[in-house]
C-alpha cells in the first residue's frame, strides 16, 4: 500500500496472554487503515456465559424489526445521519471529475462506514443478550427478499430493512449453539395456540391478533410466543397443526 517506516497501531491492548497469533493483514477501509489479526484460543480458556434457564422466541418484521416472546420490541435500525444527507446533496452539485467531487465521495464512504460500524455494534450487543437464554427460537424468514419489496408504497418498508442489521443478527443467531430455527412456512402469526385454529383472514396491516375463541394479543408478540409453543408442544400434540405445516427444522 506504499507505506514506509513505523506505523502507530492502536488497540493492541485487546490481546491477552492466552491467545496464539496466527496471521495479520493490512486492510484499507473508507475510514482508514486497519490491521486484521487472526488469533486462536483454547476452548477450555473461553469464559462461558451463564444461562438463565429460559427460552425466548424472536419474531423478525418490517414494522418492528425484532419482537420477543417476553413482549420486548427492539429497533435495530440505523438511519442516515444529517451529515450524510448533506454530503449526498453536495455530491449532486459537484462537477464530475473534479477534486471536490472526489473529496465528497470519500466523505460519503466514511459516513457509510460509520453506519456499518454502528450496525455491527448493535448486532453484537443483541447477540450478547441472547447468549444468556437456554434456547432461542426464530423463524427462517427470507429477510433478503424484504429488501426488494415492489411498489412505491413499499419504499418506506424497504428502507427500514436496508437500514437495519436484521440480516447480520439472523446470521449470527444461526451460528449459535442454542438456536432453534423453525421452517418459514409454519403459520406462527395465524396460528392460535389456545384453540389450535388458523386465522386465514389476517392481513399485513392488522397489528392485533384476534381469534374467535377470545384470544387477543399483539400480532408480533403472539407470533414470537407461538414459536416457543410450537417448539415445545409440537412433538406432544402434533395434530394441532394441519398436515401441510408439520415440519420443523432444528439447528444442531
Amino acid at each position: 500500500m506504499g507505506i514506509s517506516g513505523q506505523v502507530l497501531l492502536r488497540g493492541v491492548d485487546q490481546w491477552s496472554e492466552d491467545v496464539e497469533f496466527a496471521n495479520a493483514n493490512l486492510v484499507r477501509r473508507a475510514d482508514g487503515l486497519f490491521l486484521k489479526i487472526t488469533t486462536y484460543i483454547d476452548k477450555d480458556k473461553v469464559k462461558k456465559t451463564e444461562r438463565n434457564s429460559k427460552d425466548i422466541g424472536i419474531d423478525f418484521g418490517i414494522h418492528t424489526q425484532i419482537t420477543t416472546s417476553e413482549g420486548e420490541k427492539i429497533d435495530v435500525k440505523i438511519g442516515e445521519s444529517e451529515q450524510l444527507k448533506k454530503q449526498q446533496r453536495e455530491l449532486f452539485r459537484r462537477v464530475k471529475g473534479s477534486s471536490n467531487r472526489r473529496q465528497t465521495i470519500k466523505k460519503i464512504r466514511k459516513s457509510y462506514q460509520k453506519m456499518d460500524n454502528k450496525k455491527r455494534d448493535m448486532a453484537n450487543k443483541f447477540i450478547h443478550m441472547m447468549k444468556a437464554y437456554d434456547h432461542i427460537i426464530f423463524q427462517d424468514d427470507n429477510i433478503h427478499a424484504w429488501h426488494s419489496e415492489n411498489g412505491n408504497e413499499n419504499k418506506g418498508k424497504r428502507r427500514k430493512v436496508q437500514h437495519s442489521c436484521l440480516g447480520l443478527i439472523k446470521a449470527k443467531l444461526k451460528a449459535m449453539d442454542n438456536s432453534i430455527v423453525i421452517a418459514k412456512f409454519i403459520p406462527t402469526t395465524k396460528f392460535c395456540r389456545c384453540c389450535g385454529s388458523i386465522k386465514g383472514d389476517l392481513k399485513q396491516e392488522d397489528r392485533t391478533y384476534e381469534c374467535h375463541c377470545g384470544h387477543v394479543e399483539d400480532r408480533d408478540i403472539h407470533a414470537a410466543k407461538n414459536m416457543v409453543w410450537i417448539w415445545k408442544k409440537l412433538a406432544e400434540d402434533f395434530n394441532k397443526l394441519p398436515t401441510e405445516y408439520r415440519e420443523v427444522t432444528l439447528m444442531d
